[in-house]
């Protein structure tokens, strides 16, 4: 369906997708990059593929799970390197056969949706990506990988981010990720974590409960 409406020219709107999932069914699966990833992965490996949608926090997630549907990012640099790796010319081959995900940025030159119809964008790309699931209308959006920066490394690849702005104790994060319930569609039943200080705020998702809240 996205890859139907998707554009390399970046000139479609986001408003496009609202609702799209509407009454499907569907899961999304948000990927961060946290120690907790790999683990919870782990979890998700019985869900139905077709039931499924996994959504990308930039590139690195990518290293643990070769295809995704979707790329979110809100980094500039970041959002050219997913561009270029994605988009070149030797890669709109496999665009056309439907290989590549859409890939959605803050960086209108680097998407295929425009966002102005965007009402929240959080300070992560993390956070535009979950507002980007309950936006779409899934029946679950679910957090994976989003340590809050609290492990001990920032990455479940062993590396450390170099913005000191991220080094904030995990009650500032909490507060941060406390928008969703403001901002996001019908968050309270929707959005739920794995393995993340996030279950604090959401509510634990697991293939018993599928997300009932505690």
């Amino acid at each position: 369906m996205l890859k139907e409406l998707g554009r390399r020219e970046g000139t479609l709107s986001i408003s496009t997708l609202k609702g799209c999932f509407n009454q499907k069914h569907y899961t999304a699966f948000i990927l961060g990059s946290g120690e907790s990833l790999p683990s919870a992965i782990r979890k998700i490996k019985k869900v139905p593929v077709d039931k499924s949608f996994l959504i990308s926090v930039n590139q690195r997630p990518l290293k643990l799970i070769k295809k995704v549907d979707v790329i979110v990012s809100g980094d500039v640099y970041e959002s050219q390197l997913i561009w270029e790796r994605f988009k070149t010319h030797k890669n709109l081959s496999e665009y056309s056969k439907k290989k590549n995900p859409i890939l959605i940025s803050t960086w209108d030159r680097y998407s295929d949706f425009i966002l102005e119809d965007f009402v929240w964008w959080g300070g992560y790309s993390s956070m535009t990506a979950c507002y980007l699931a309950c936006y779409m209308g899934f029946m679950k959006v679910v957090l994976m990988g989003m340590d809050c920066y609290q492990g001990k490394t920032d990455y479940f690849d062993g590396l450390n981010n170099r913005n000191g702005v991220i080094k904030m104790p995990l009650e500032n994060h909490l507060e941060m990720w406390e928008k969703a319930f403001q901002y996001c569609p019908d968050a309270k039943v929707k959005i739920r974590a794995i393995n993340n200080p996030l279950i604090e705020l959401f509510g634990e998702w697991n293939t018993k409960n599928r997300g009932q809240r505690r």
